[in-house]
């Protein structure tokens, strides 16, 4: 059974409330709900039971599910420093985005993307990275920001290589603007 309420935020939340009947012959309702953060891989459901009627079940639901928003909302529930220095942006994007919301193959294949990133970018505070900034990255990555497997000596990355690294670095300035940790995207 389904049906929608309106969350104080004005949200529409499916409620997904349903009816259990024992071999006894008695009924109970309970409520079964995905928790905020909770992906394919790292399933967590949140459920009680043993409700009489369905109207219980899915007013505990509503009451339940506004609470568990609200914790996963907090700061409280987000304890940490803010990040201060692109490579410190990037790992709080990896962490609080490509993990949860991207596919795990991308996810890694963007830390490895980050990667290539000069040490000195890395730790450049974020009000301090500038557009040709990165523009001087992009051209050191495009003349000698690979290494030869044998020799490690430094050797040009792709064209295609590059623009993969600067979209990375792209979106993780578009979530720390979102974040309110950069005015705009670098």
């Amino acid at each position: 059974m389904r049906s929608a309420v309106r969350a104080s935020e004005g949200t529409i939340a499916a409620m997904s409330v349903k009816k259990r009947t024992y071999r006894s012959g008695k009924t109970a309702w309970y409520y079964i709900f995905d928790a905020p953060g909770s992906t394919r891989q790292d399933r967590r459901q949140v459920k009680a039971s043993g409700f009489s009627t369905k109207k219980e079940a899915q007013d505990a639901e509503a009451i339940r599910r506004v609470k568990i928003q609200r914790q996963a909302e907090s700061p409280a529930a987000n304890p940490g420093p803010l990040p201060t220095t692109l490579g410190a942006l990037l790992q709080e994007f990896f962490v609080r985005h490509a993990d949860k919301k991207l596919a795990p193959k991308t996810s890694e294949r963007y830390r490895e993307q980050a990667a290539y990133l000069s040490p000195e970018l890395c730790a450049m505070p974020l009000q301090e990275i500038t557009p040709l900034r990165l523009s001087d990255e992009w051209d050191r990555l495009l003349e000698s920001g690979g290494r030869h497997r044998k020799t490690k000596e430094g050797r040009p990355l792709s064209a295609k290589m590059v623009r993969n690294i600067a979209g990375v670095v792209s979106t993780a300035f578009v979530r720390a603007v979102r974040w309110g940790l950069a005015t705009f995207n670098r």
